[in-house]
């Protein structure tokens, strides 16, 4: 009996576990707790750390999926109540801090593996004063398709912020470290 490369293959392949695609398109809604990290606000007068913070959060979006790529859009609005600068408390990271994202993933079963590219704005204030900035954000993230309709999953988005205020230039650097649970209608 010959055994040809063809052969070999397409036995291996019946002995392979298959994975089934899910369906993440349609649109999908969702709520987030986490925590900052690696946060940092600067200005003309020096760098400042921002303690750590409880994050919350709720977002929603639409996605596509063709064949195992998954791509869509995403608006995610947070809360870190607890962030103030550590040397200047009288210094906070307002609520809320708003995300648009564009999302684009790979379909691996059940997990979708995905990065993000998007802009967020935020406010940074002082007792007397608010601080707006804009800037760019990028993530990556893991979700598990625990039903056709329920999604669990973990992300970790980053933010440079930059602003004037204070009659100063000033940019702050947040980090998020979020777990979230999403509703697929």
């Amino acid at each position: 009996m010959k055994v040809t490369l063809r052969n070999f293959a397409a036995g291996f392949a019946l002995i392979l576990p298959s994975t089934a695609m899910a369906e993440w398109s349609g649109p999908y809604a969702g709520l987030s707790f986490g925590f900052t990290a690696a946060a940092e606000y600067s200005q003309d007068d020096g760098v400042f750390a921002i303690d750590d913070s409880r994050i919350f959060g709720a977002f929603a979006g639409y996605q596509s999926q063709s064949g195992s790529l998954v791509f869509g859009a995403e608006l995610a609005i947070t809360n870190a109540p607890d962030a103030v600068l550590v040397d200047a408390p009288e210094f906070s990271i307002l609520a809320p801090n708003v995300d648009l994202k564009g999302r684009l993933g790979y379909d691996l079963g059940d997990i979708l593996a995905y990065g993000v590219v998007g802009m967020s704005r935020l406010n940074v204030a002082s007792s007397d004063e608010e601080a707006p900035g804009n800037g760019p954000n990028i993530a990556f993230g893991v979700d598990y398709q625990v039903s056709d309709q329920l999604a669990v999953g973990a992300e970790y988005l980053v933010r440079r912020i930059e602003g004037r205020a204070f009659d100063e230039d000033i940019t702050t650097d947040l980090d998020d470290l979020s777990l979230r649970a999403s509703f697929r209608f």
